[in-house]
């Protein structure tokens, strides 16, 4: 049997193609922005979080981004796929992206 220390399980895990973070917490739905179920945690609007997906789905992995509920733009962190990601940045904003 394999053992795996806590830390590199919990930095990020990848099950059946969807990513998961661990700082994320519980998450709403936010809907669908071009072609991606969108999730948030408490601290992201969903406006905000539709913005994410459609930079997200034009390849941008670090995307500055508008946000209707601040009128500022923020600077997002993305990791995955193009079927599954996760983008995170400051104000501990989270946002879960899956086709």
């Amino acid at each position: 049997m394999r053992t795996f220390s806590i830390a590199a399980v919990l930095s990020t895990v990848v099950l059946a193609g969807l990513a998961f973070a661990p700082s994320a917490g519980a998450l709403s739905g936010c809907g669908y922005a071009s072609g991606y179920s969108v999730r948030v945690n408490a601290q992201t609007s969903c406006g905000f979080a539709r913005n994410v997906a459609r930079a997200f789905s034009q390849g941008r992995y670090r995307p500055r981004v508008y946000s209707p509920a601040t009128g500022r733009y923020y600077t997002m962190n993305c990791r995955g796929s193009y079927r599954s990601a996760y983008c995170t940045g400051a104000n501990r904003a989270f946002v879960s992206l899956q086709r």
